[in-house]
């Protein structure tokens, strides 16, 4: 008998499932892939129905078990899933969504975010809960959605991630994983569950969260009916995106450092959790009740690649990489987040001349979000006091000459793996740890080491940068102050 992990996929532009074997290689041509687009506006909105997230999850997974439905020898063991971290849904007392599913990026809770800074301690919040009290987390999402749609917030029974809109579907259950949970900023790191501090300063009902479980549920009769290739499968609670990228690039032993370059970016560090403080503006989150996750993430990565090629015509992939602009930007697109989570600030270019051209803003763009990841480097570098290796996933990391640029910002050198689909196979992975399996590591395939002379002139330039920042937000202050808008 031949066992498959399901490993289920959800990203802010895009579901995918596949399976996978025990050594956690994927299936060939069981991949499925439905592309959707985030429903955003001028004030900021960021959202998804919970309808559209469903019917891309039953067009996949169809597709999907499509390709062992005849397969009698064939056990789908287990099925593990990856989401995007931060978000949030309403359900009614039936069980069904009220609400949009509100993502980590809906950056309409701004003004709520600041003023609950004003109110709490962020520093004590933060070494709490891992989180920053910004607009990406569930306090000023609801802070927010209780003051601006009071009807729909009276509605509401339950507050829940969207990935236990999956786990609901198949199982009858809503319960979310501790990983879910770690990114909500509501969960207390040290105790392992919901904190009691927050949740009674925002007016929140225990009640009104989910149960916290990393516990696996069969699949529900009903859909066993439906899909009878799922009738044994077991179903773990979604784990963050993040944690699954790690997973799925083998960076599970504190030494090994994964980056991840999609529509976001981010570098992050699995381990035990540490007995001494997480850097102020990093965050700590979780993969289960034993290790977490530390480092940051920037809105703006692959995003501001399709900007480019929306307003320029030129997609972003086809353009060289010179890195001899005398530009520079701050791509503040989308609220930023890591390592100064500047989320009131827009974006901004400066040093345009008659000679400057379309290359050169490209070139300020990519380097701006590279010198912000390598600013996240540097602190969790310093924080970890050991020695640190990286290795890179998402798919819009490039070529190898975008592979040599990260080494060369980084200052250290960035491998690429067997596996190039990190959050996927993380999936996959977390399922099979969790059948008690031990799964290889997959292999680095090359390895880029950084160039001396580059690599000094883009420390530099990241200093530079900060440096830049810092007056940027004076700038702002001042302006706002007299009432100018920006």
């Amino acid at each position: 008998m031949r066992r498959l992990i399901l490993s289920v996929d959800a990203g802010t532009s895009s579901f995918r499932t596949a399976l996978y074997d025990d050594a956690g290689h994927m299936v060939e041509g069981s991949l499925n892939r439905e592309v959707y687009a985030l429903e955003t506006d001028a004030e900021g909105r960021a959202t998804l129905s919970a309808q559209k997230i469903l019917y891309a999850f039953d067009t996949c997974l169809q597709k999907t078990l499509e390709f062992v439905k005849d397969d009698v020898d064939t056990r789908i063991e287990a099925a593990g899933i990856s989401f995007f971290w931060h978000s949030l849904v309403g359900l009614n007392s039936q069980g069904d969504a009220v609400t949009p599913v509100i993502t980590w990026a809906d950056g309409r809770c701004r003004g709520e975010a600041e003023k609950l800074r004003q109110k709490w301690n962020e520093r004590v919040y933060h070494a709490s809960t891992g989180c920053m009290i910004r607009s990406a987390f569930w306090p000023a999402k609801l802070v927010w959605m209780k003051k601006n749609h009071a009807s729909l917030w009276k509605k509401v029974s339950q507050w829940i991630s969207p990935s236990e809109l999956i786990l609901h579907r198949m199982t009858g259950k809503a319960v979310l994983s501790h990983s879910m949970a770690a990114g909500t900023g509501l969960y207390d790191q040290r105790q392992k569950g919901w904190s009691l501090k927050w949740c009674k300063s925002l007016g929140i009902k225990a009640h009104s969260l989910p149960e916290i479980s990393n516990s696996g549920y069969r699949t529900s009769e009903g859909l066993a009916k439906i899909y009878p290739q799922l009738k044994e499968t077991h179903w773990f609670g979604g784990i963050g995106d993040g944690a699954a990228s790690n997973l799925g690039l083998g960076a599970t032993d504190g030494k090994i450092v994964a980056i991840n370059f999609g529509t976001s970016a981010a570098i992050r560090v699995l381990s035990p959790m540490p007995k001494k403080a997480i850097p102020f503006g990093l965050f700590c989150y979780r993969l289960d009740e034993e290790r977490v996750l530390v480092g940051g993430a920037i809105t703006n990565a692959g995003i501001v690649r399709a900007w480019f090629d929306r307003e320029y015509g030129v997609p972003a992939d086809k353009t060289e990489i010179s890195s001899k602009t005398n530009l520079w930007s701050l791509p503040f697109l989308a609220p930023e987040r890591a390592p100064t989570w500047p989320e009131e600030l827009p974006g901004m270019t400066i040093g345009f001349q008659l000679e400057s051209n379309k290359q050169e803003h490209y070139d300020s763009l990519i380097d701006a979000t590279l010198f912000r990841l390598n600013r996240i480097r540097m602190a969790l570098q310093k924080w970890s006091g050991k020695k640190l290796s990286y290795r890179l996933g998402g798919g819009l990391a490039g070529t190898g000459e975008m592979i040599q640029k990260f080494a060369d910002v980084l200052s250290s050198p960035v491998a690429i793996v067997e596996e190039s689909e990190a959050s996927i196979r993380g999936a996959a992975i977390y399922a099979l740890l969790q059948l008690g399996e031990k799964p290889p590591s997959p292999q680095e395939v090359k390895r880029y080491l950084p160039h001396p002379k580059a690599a000094a002139e883009y420390q530099k330039k990241t200093l530079q940068q900060e440096i830049i920042e810092e007056e940027y937000r004076e700038f702002f202050k001042r302006c706002k102050k007299r009432g100018v808008k920006i």
